[in-house]
């Protein structure tokens, strides 16, 4: 009788256990699932235009002018797609931008003797990236931009290309709509 007794007390701690075991883990749940489908393979683009008519863009180096009105084939592209870029702070971020790759630039304005400098980036695009700013690089800056860099601002101009961040997670097949940067210039009336 003492032994049953005892065995039915060390059966219902042993049940007792198990069952505090899975509540804890049940409690605790799991990491939820999160799986990235994003085609984040790179595409080049080919093609841009300097919209800006009174505009001329020369590399330092040489290595390419962009004339402005004119359509000119990319003579350059980097990666950017796991660049970290603040837009709140995108004015002060050209040593990130240099270090990335972005070439130091001239910038002549019609009307004025002095060319104003600059770092110029452009990003490729990825299979995931859809619209304009994906298929060609739609290069314009604005007069007050232009206006801050001439008298000693930092100023930036830049294009977003908009792409698609597919997913899946607990609740499904999920996406979002999302923009990053196709090209950036930043401007100076000093080197930057």
């Amino acid at each position: 009788m003492l032994k049953s007794v005892w065995h039915s007390r060390r059966w219902r701690l042993v049940l007792a256990m198990c069952t505090a075991v899975i509540a804890f883990i049940g409690a605790t749940g799991s990491a939820p699932t999160y799986i990235n489908h994003t085609d984040r393979t790179l595409r080049p683009i080919n093609y841009g235009t300097l919209v800006n008519t009174e505009l001329k863009i020369e590399a330092m180096d040489g290595s390419f002018v962009l004339q402005g009105g004119e359509q000119f084939r990319t003579p350059f592209a980097l990666n950017l797609w796991n660049a970290r870029f603040d837009e709140k702070t995108l004015a002060n971020q050209y040593q990130a931008a240099r270090q990335l790759g972005a070439k130091p630039v001239l910038v002549h304005v019609k009307g004025h003797d002095q060319p104003l400098y600059g770092l110029l980036i452009f990003n490729q695009a990825i299979n995931a990236a859809f619209g304009p700013g994906s298929q060609s690089y739609y290069v314009r800056v604005s007069k007050d931009k232009l206006d801050n860099a001439r008298f000693g601002g930092i100023s930036v101009a830049y294009e977003m290309m908009d792409w698609r961040d597919t997913y899946t997670d607990d609740y499904g097949r999920q996406t979002r709509d999302k923009t990053w940067y196709g090209w950036m210039l930043w401007l100076s009336s000093t080197p930057i």
